[in-house]
Formats: C-alpha cells, structure tokens, sequence
C-alpha cells in the first residue's frame, strides 16, 4: 500500500511545524540557542497533543538531522511493552557508551507510566546523573502515576489539549494542500469532536474523506462516525421543555432507529445540554458550536433557564456514570426523558415569573384597611419588588411550599442537584466525590448515601466530611439530619436487578401495556 494515513503524513518535523504547545516549543528553542539544555525531561499532556513528536523534534534539532528514524543514537521505547527492570538494565549499560554519530545519545520512552516500580528505581541513578552527551525524554498521559522520585529529577513540561480554532485552522490547511473539497462547518464538527487531539482530529478525517469519497461536509461525518444531528437534539429538547412525553419519546426512537448507539446518544446529548446552559448564561459564548439559527431558538425559550439546563445535565451525566453497567440502556434513557419532563411539569412557578395578580397579598378586614397607611402601603410595595426583582432563576424548594419543615426523602431527591452545586461552592473536590452516591431512603434517622460503583475511597472521603454534606443539606432543604454512607458493588450485588426493574416500572410506556394486556406488576 502507498498511501500514508494523515497523521503520518503531516507529523511535524520541526518546531515551527508543532502547534498549540508555543508555550513548550518556545521554551525548548531558547534552551537550545542559549545552551542551557537539561538531560532529563518529562513531557505530559492528553493523547494526541504532540507528546512524542515533540520529543522526536527535540532529538533532531540537537543533532541536527533531518530523519530521526535513521539515527541510531535516537532510542525510542514502549514503555508499556518494556516496561520491566531488564529493559532498564539494557539502557544503563548502553548509556556508558557516547553518540557513534551525532553529538546527543538520545532515549525517547514513551508512556513512561507503565514502567514496574524495579523498572523506576533502576533508572533513578542514570537520571540524576546521567553521563554527558545523553539525553532522557520520558512522554506519559498520567504523570500522576510516575514515583516522585522520578517526577523531582526531570524537567517537567505540560501539555494542553489543541483548542477547537487551532485544530479548524490546520484541517483546512491540510485539505487546502491534499486538494480536497470540505464545509467550514463540517470541520468545525471535527475539531470540537477531536476533544483537543490532533491525531484523533486528523484521524476522523481520514475515515470521513474514505467513506465520501474525497469530499468533506456535515452530512458525511455524521453519517461515517455517528454524530446525532443538532437539529433533532434540538427538537427533543423543545419537546421536553414543552413536556410532550409523546414526541419525545417518538424523537428519541426515531435517532436510535437510525443506528445511533444509547452511548453515543447520551454524549451528544450531554453535550448539547451544555450548550444551552452556557447559551443561556451568555448567547455569545465562544465555546458553543452550534449554529446561529439554533442559538436564537435557544435563547428565546423562555420556558427554561440555565439553572434547569444544569440540572438536566447532572441528571444525564449521572446516567453516563453507569450507562455500562445497564443491560438495557435504551430503556433507562427513555426513563431519563420522562424524568425530564417530570422534572418540569412538577415544577412549581416561581414568584418572579407569576403575573402581577398571581403575587399572594395578605388579605386585610375592612376595619384594617381603614387604619392601613400610606407609609405601610409603599413598604408593601418595596416588598413586593424586592421579591419580584430576586433572581428569576431560582425556583422555591419544595420544603418551603410545605406546612412544616418535614424531614422527607422526596425533599432531599428534588433538592439533591442544589445540595451537589451548594457543596461545589464550599468544597469542590467533596462535590466531586458526593456525585459518585445518590441519596436511597431515611433509615433509622439517618439519611442513607448509596456508592453504587464499590470505590471504598469515595465512602472514606465522604464520611471524613460528613459535617460539611450535613450543614449544605440543612442550608439547602431547611432541617438537619445525620448521613451514613453505604457502598455496594453493582457488580457482584443482586441489587443490580432490582436497580434495573425500578428503570423499568418507571418506563412511561409501562402503563399503556398494562391496561392494554389487563395486567399487573407482580414484582
């Protein structure tokens, strides 16, 4: 076969060729003019972003050569395939020995991370004092996993993922040079779909380019790598907000019959949930990529607001957490859209979106309004707009529309995304971990957290501060009550049926069957 998939065939040769990382390349040009070259680097980053290549650069410009595949003194290694001691033992004999010819003996190991903890320590002693001429370049996804040891004796440089402009700018200079016919909009979709790699980027245009024949457009990357179409997200959101179960449920059957897969559908749902939310917090956020007719009707739903948005986007992301874990996850995503709309057809009207006369007044006895005075009347005026003017986009707990503050689980469910957004204010990273559990049943007063994945890590953490999840819930739902954290391991526990059949007796076709068949549910 002649042809060379692109990602080979455009690999960068030389620093100017790198883009994206300036911060590094700049750096690492300086260092070489100013001669100032350290002999031990660490280079991090996502997938894709220009690890190795940058590497593989660094090692041809200190040597300077042109083909680095055909040098000899360029080692490159596999860090996940030789990742043991006798690997390392084989690079510390062969580093006695300087460059045969060209000035730098050069070690590129790439996903340095999966090398044995002997693998590490061996190589401790060459790092710190590595002989002269010699040159370590270790390239890892997941630094976090490397011995500080090994972190302290490198020169650490971080990469960031491409953004979404810098990817379009280099597609379409690609397929200007490869003479291939494209959308703008259609790399737009790429770029945002490559997720800050390079390399997927450029490999999603390989497969649209092979599947259209040479011609690059919306149509035949959603149709080659099954990206569900905006416009029929957007129908479904419109038809949740407007709480048409019918249409939805039709919407959504309508994108899984055309071979989206339940997985793909919920990230690009996800995704789409975002965007609304960032839409509605500012129309002209320059991270949403859809397009300005959709932007408009977004904006002017009034029927929904950015707090909603975030709330059914927790609700999707909770779902995505688990979605593997689900035998049938069509039916858990037909579940979720009918919580949506649940979600909003339950929802109670704020008063900042009540009509003047729905505003509650005391009711005042005739004798009373004779003795009323103007001075009260205007301070129940100012009163009346300062509960107008409060922000629009909080919508009352249901705790306060109760006669009492009753201690109640359905309480704590309808409140639960407040509490996680609460919490993220006081303590981000314990928001983070109390996303992993969900709140099951008050139980001996106690209200019961469920960890549905068995990461004992996760219930440590939580019960450390367990104080601070009780003052968010007091803060939030108006009473106090104590919180005990139970981990279960959906993969070894028989609840995993029962999780599965409450899915299902919540389908919203459930009650249609029933009456149809004259039936019942036994269990």
């Amino acid at each position: 076969m002649s042809y060379q998939i692109l990602s080979l065939k455009w690999r960068p040769l030389s620093f100017d060729q790198i883009i994206g990382q300036t911060h590094i390349t700049q750096t690492l040009l300086n260092a070489i003019s100013m001669d100032r070259l350290a002999q031990a680097f660490l280079f991090s980053g996502p997938r894709g972003v220009g690890k190795t290549t940058t590497a593989r650069v660094l090692a041809s410009t200190i040597n300077e050569i042109t083909d680095y595949s055909r040098c000899l003194d360029i080692i490159e290694l596999d860090g996940a395939s030789n990742r043991g001691i006798d690997e390392i033992r084989e690079i510390r004999e062969s580093v006695k020995f300087p460059p045969a010819s060209v000035k730098y003996k050069v070690y590129i190991i790439d996903e340095a991370h999966m090398l044995t903890d002997q693998a590490f320590n061996a190589l401790l002693k060459t790092l710190e004092e590595p002989p002269p001429n010699i040159i370590f370049i270790l390239a890892t996804t997941d630094p976090q996993k490397m011995p500080q040891t090994i972190l302290s004796r490198t020169q650490r440089y971080d990469f960031a993922r491409i953004s979404v402009n810098t990817i379009n700018e280099r597609l379409q200079f690609i397929l200007n040079e490869e003479k291939i016919e494209f959308d703008k909009n259609a790399l737009e979709l790429i770029s945002q779909k490559a997720d800050g790699s390079m390399r997927d980027a450029l490999s999603i245009l390989d497969q649209v380019i092979a599947f259209s024949n040479n011609s690059v457009n919306v149509k035949s990357i959603r149709e080659a790598i099954g990206i569900v179409n905006d416009d029929d997200l957007y129908n479904l959101f419109s038809d949740i907000i407007n709480n048409d179960i019918n249409n939805s449920l039709s919407t959504f059957n309508e994108i899984i019959n055309s071979g989206i897969s339940p997985t793909v559908f919920l990230e690009n749902f996800s995704s789409f949930l975002n965007s609304c939310m960032l839409i509605k917090i500012n129309k002209n956020n320059s991270n949403v990529f859809l397009s300005d007719d959709l932007k408009d009707k977004i904006e002017k739903e009034n029927s929904i607001n950015y707090v909603d948005c975030l709330k059914m986007l927790n609700m999707a992301l909770n779902l995505s957490a688990r979605i593997k874990l689900i035998n049938n996850p069509k039916i858990s995503l037909e579940v979720l859209i009918a919580k949506f709309i649940s979600m909003n057809t339950h929802n109670v009207k704020s008063i900042s979106k009540m009509d003047k006369d729905e505003i509650p007044k005391k009711k005042i006895s005739p004798p009373e309004q004779e003795i009323v005075s103007s001075d009260s009347n205007q301070e129940a005026k100012k009163e009346e707009e300062k509960i107008v003017s409060s922000d629009s986009n909080q919508e009352p707990k249901e705790e306060d529309l109760s006669p009492s503050n009753s201690i109640s689980i359905d309480i704590i469910n309808s409140s639960w995304m407040e509490i996680v957004s609460k919490l993220d204010n006081k303590n981000s990273k314990l928001s983070s971990f109390i996303e992993e559990s969900k709140p099951s049943e008050i139980k001996n007063n106690k209200l019961v957290l469920v960890i549905d994945n068995g990461n004992a890590f996760v219930k440590k953490v939580l019960e450390t501060d367990k104080q601070i999840i009780i003052d968010t819930i007091k803060d939030v739902c108006g009473f106090t009550i104590d919180i005990e954290i139970m981990l279960i391991d959906l993969k070894e526990s028989a609840e995993t049926k029962s999780i599965e059949k409450e899915d299902e007796k919540e389908h919203p076709l459930l009650d249609d069957a029933i009456k149809m068949f004259n039936g019942k549910i036994i269990s």
